[in-house]
């Protein structure tokens, strides 16, 4: 009696305490329904509509390890993938994952369609598109995969350059007329023209014609007397130059030119030294001339033939290829 007396608080105290969990207790169970179980019964024929089976693919789920390739997340949007890093959602194909900003490393050729991921997306193809492997992106006739095949731009209608595909251009210059005006000479029959033609001199007088044989090739016109005055440094003086002229019709193509005293006679026009890739005889090309594509079965038409800058241009089709010559 005596220790009831000393300890009464503490007793009330687990008294009261005690109350309270019963009174929680009762609280939580009150009014929930029992659940019971068939125990013959499989859990994995449970009714898909069923909470308990949502419940438990969800646990199964969440306890599988995360896919180190980047794979939609079937429990989510199909725009929804799995960053390979840490692992969190992000938009479906995203480069950069928006939780950690790591760049993501997918497969090679994502797609399946024969082009690389980086290749693809260098240019602006659609890398999960295969169906963008046949296509021409840049209406040069040549699709994509095969650009990729040949590294060109499937973005660029004058890449590859398809006359480089069948031949090499080795020069482009301004033909020079096989005959030069050596020397002018006044007598008292007139006046002498030494002139050499292929090489050979011939001795003309004004009005005569300049054979190949017996074949007449040029007309001789009118000689004009010039000098210029050239400065001399060397001997501080001006020393002049016979640069006399002698007016020429070429009789074959009735065309007009001018000789000058030691200079080389150019022909008006320019023209291009091409060969095959297949090694065969060079041939001659000048403007409007077309050539055959082999590799293409198209004709490429000749545009312009640039003597200054070596350069070529070429049409086919509306596409104008600039080829540049080796000399």
């Amino acid at each position: 009696m005596n220790i009831l007396k000393q300890h009464w608080e503490k007793i009330l105290l687990a008294a009261v305490i005690i109350i309270a969990l019963i009174v929680v207790a009762i609280s939580f169970t009150s009014g929930s329904e029992s659940v019971s179980f068939n125990k013959s019964k499989n859990a994995d024929s449970i009714q898909n509509n069923s909470v308990l089976a949502g419940y438990k693919e969800s646990v199964k789920f969440s306890e599988s390890k995360a896919p180190e390739e980047i794979n939609p997340n079937p429990f989510s949007h199909d725009e929804l993938q799995y960053c390979p890093k840490c692992k969190k959602l992000q938009p479906k194909w995203s480069r950069i994952c928006p939780e950690c900003g790591t760049t993501v490393d997918y497969k090679k050729d994502a797609d399946g369609d024969g082009m690389p991921n980086k290749w693809e997306q260098k240019y602006g193809l659609d890398w999960t598109n295969p169906n963008d492997a046949n296509k021409d992106a840049d209406n040069d006739e040549i699709i994509n995969l095969a650009e990729y095949k040949r590294n060109s731009n499937p973005k660029d209608p004058l890449d590859p350059n398809i006359i480089l595909d069948d031949y090499i251009l080795l020069k482009i210059y301004r033909p020079t007329r096989p005959i030069k005006l050596m020397k002018c000479t006044k007598l008292s029959s007139g006046i002498n023209l030494q002139l050499k033609y292929k090489k050979r001199t011939q001795f003309k007088k004004e009005g005569q014609k300049v054979t190949d044989g017996n074949t007449p090739v040029y007309k001789i016109g009118t000689v004009t007397f010039k000098k210029i005055g050239v400065w001399n440094k060397m001997i501080n003086s001006t020393q002049y130059i016979d640069k006399s002229e002698v007016t020429m019709t070429d009789i074959k193509t009735g065309a007009p030119f001018t000789l000058v005293i030691g200079e080389t006679n150019y022909y008006n026009y320019v023209e291009a030294e091409i060969q095959t890739k297949d090694g065969a005889k060079p041939f001659i090309i000048r403007k409007n001339d077309e050539i055959d594509l082999p590799t293409y079965k198209e004709k490429a038409k000749v545009i312009s033939l640039d003597e200054k800058d070596k350069t070529g241009i070429f049409d086919v089709k509306g596409r104008k290829y600039k080829v540049k010559a080796k000399k």
